[in-house]
Parts: structure tokens; sequence; C-alpha cells
């Protein structure tokens, strides 16, 4: 989930200053550059940071893993959505 907050929050703010030539995406744009959600994310980052802090070496490496796998599969889901990948099932 983290991954998704993470890259949600840059993308907005990244729209919320470059602006979009499709005001459809306005209130999306809104909602995750706007100050509400960065507090958000703020407080999710600072939960995950204060969970790291107390795990072992062993539960942190495989924490670390799992939260490189959910920014590959956010990767996966923006880049489908640009190429306009079609489901492969």
């Amino acid at each position: 989930m983290l991954a998704c907050y993470w890259v949600y929050q840059h993308v907005g703010k990244h729209l919320k200053r470059t602006g979009s030539a499709n005001s459809a995406y306005s209130q999306w744009i809104e909602t995750y550059g706007g100050v509400e959600f960065d507090d958000a994310v703020q407080k999710v980052l600072a939960m995950v940071n204060e969970l790291e802090a107390q795990m072992t070496a062993e539960q942190q490496a495989t924490f670390e893993q799992h939260f490189f796998m959910t920014c590959r599969f956010e990767y996966m889901f923006w880049a489908g959505a640009w190429d306009r990948d079609s489901w492969p099932l």
C-alpha cells in the first residue's frame, strides 16, 4: 500500500505543478496533489518508519523485498496504462 500512496503523492504533486491538458483530471489532481493527501502519506510514512525501527535485521530485509515488489507492481500498473496494454487473461 505504501508504494501506491507514495506514487500517487508524487504524481499528484507533479500534475498540480504542471497541470493537465484534460480538465477531466482536475479532481484527481486536486485530491492526490493536495495537502490532505500529502498529510495522509506523511502519516503512513511515519508509521512505516516506526514499525521498521522495531524490526530485526531479518524482518527489515523481508520488508524491503516486499516494498520493492510492490514498487514493481506500481510501475507495471502505470506502464500498462501508458502503453495501453490489454488484460492478459
